[in-house]
């Protein structure tokens, strides 16, 4: 999983919210609504590197957080029951240097698994 990037997903995150946006399209304002969800979803990215995780956000100005494995304290994921069944999720990640979340992504695919994978990265 060297080198992946992982961006929050619409449908598997949301799935009742999609549908409920669908039927607004209807009435012309869920085409609205699905362009800025749309660009907060294509905005953020999760970066996994070789030696370090990366959260970039932004379309026309941009903003980077980057953690060393070496430097991380503390994962934290969270899936709701619907979040689950879709195999979507939150990951939180902080660093030794900091006492708060630094990189957090809602809607990341297989988040317990990428936790796994970051603190196998740790350990090396």
């Amino acid at each position: 999983m060297k080198n992946k990037t992982f961006k929050p997903l619409m449908f598997r995150n949301h799935p009742f919210f999609f549908i409920f946006t669908l039927f607004l399209c209807l009435t012309g304002i869920g085409f609205l609504i699905f362009a800025i969800w749309w660009l907060k979803c294509y905005s953020h990215r999760l970066n996994v590197k070789e030696y370090s995780i990366e959260l970039e956000t932004g379309i026309l100005s941009k903003h980077e957080n980057e953690i060393a494995y070496s430097d991380i304290k503390n994962i934290v994921v969270r899936q709701s029951f619907i979040q689950r069944i879709f195999g979507v999720g939150y990951i939180g990640i902080s660093s030794a240097g900091q006492d708060e979340i630094e990189i957090e992504i809602y809607g990341i695919e297989n988040p317990s698994e990428l936790k796994d994978f970051i603190y196998s990265q740790r350990d090396i």
